[in-house]
């Protein structure tokens, strides 16, 4: 359970960065950005977006703005142009697990939807792991994860 001052701390973050995402997206929860170093990934990216309706915004520095509801559709996106269209046995993705309430509410979800998985901490890092062969399960999982997660830090941060 997160106490106070770490609640307002992660709205804190969270409204700075809502407000330095670009305004011509639409209202709502933002979900992150991105920006490939390969621009033949950052433009297969994009133009699959746009041939999508997925709506995007690109920063001064060509970073890639996208909504939370779309998150699954980006993070499907990401993947295949990195990797190509199939998944790989051979490939773990992660994610980042930044205090107990991520934590706790990714291995509860993973394990609740049988997705293999480990938590691993490198260098005061904490992160989730799962083999790539799960990668669209767990696109839409994280996604579901993220909104209840930011749901839950702006009921706490508001609450006296």
């Amino acid at each position: 359970m997160l106490n106070r001052l770490d609640s307002i701390v992660i709205f804190c973050v969270l409204a700075v960065l809502t407000a330095c995402t670009p305004p011509e997206l639409p209202p709502g929860k933002r979900g992150g950005a991105f920006l490939f170093v390969d621009p033949e990934k950052q433009e297969f990216v994009l133009s699959e977006l746009e041939r999508q309706g997925v709506p995007y915004k690109l920063d001064e520095k060509g970073m890639a703005h996208y909504m939370l509801k779309d998150q699954s559709v980006v993070h499907g996106l990401k993947r295949r142009a990195h990797y190509g269209e199939g998944l790989r046995s051979d490939v773990w993705e992660s994610a980042v697990l930044v205090d107990g309430l991520t934590r706790n509410t990714y291995k509860d979800a993973f394990a609740t939807a049988g997705i293999p998985h480990r938590i691993v901490e490198q260098d005061g890092v904490t992160q989730i792991e799962w083999n790539q062969m799960y990668g669209p399960r767990v696109d839409q999982l994280r996604q579901k994860m993220d909104e209840s997660i930011m749901d839950q830090v702006i009921a706490d941060a508001a609450s006296p």
